[in-house]
């Protein structure tokens, strides 16, 4: 394919160049190539993030958030937090929900998540402003939790 021009319009990669120009036309080995060859910091900052942003989603979107959407006390969570009103459709609603969030599993617990972790943090990687984009999602995510300052049970 390598020279092949992509489709321009909606939905087309870029909108132009080709397919050796997008940066998972390697498949897997270029996301395994990007883990391998990232400095320390960056890798390290990469899995930060998004196992930080991931965490934050979790406890909004399926501890705290439905709560507060319906009005009710948040659960307990064995922490002292709780979800701004809004907070499940501010979530939904920010653009990297689509870039990001839809794509990693909302149970840290699950099978999957390991798998979609490292995809994520070798995208995280590779895609130019990812970091960044993701770290700002991650701060935005964090502003729909609010401490409470209840005293937390053991």
């Amino acid at each position: 394919m390598a020279g092949r021009s992509l489709p321009s319009g909606p939905g087309a990669a870029g909108g132009g160049g080709t397919w050796k120009d997008f940066p998972l036309a390697g498949g897997w080995a270029v996301l395994q190539h990007a883990v391998q060859a990232a400095p320390d910091h960056a890798l390290r900052r990469a899995v930060e993030l998004v196992t930080a942003t991931s965490a934050a989603l979790e406890l909004v979107l399926v501890h705290l958030g439905p709560a507060a959407q319906a009005g009710l006390p948040a659960p307990p969570t064995g922490l002292d937090v709780e979800a701004v009103p809004d907070a499940m459709v501010t979530a939904l609603a920010d653009p990297m929900w689509d870039e990001w969030g839809r794509h990693m599993p909302l149970d840290g617990g699950s099978p999957a998540w390991p798998t979609v972790a490292a995809y994520q943090t070798a995208l995280t990687l590779l895609l130019p402003g990812r970091p960044d984009a993701l770290a700002g999602y991650r701060e935005r995510t964090g502003q729909l939790i609010r401490h409470t300052q209840k005293s937390v049970q053991p």
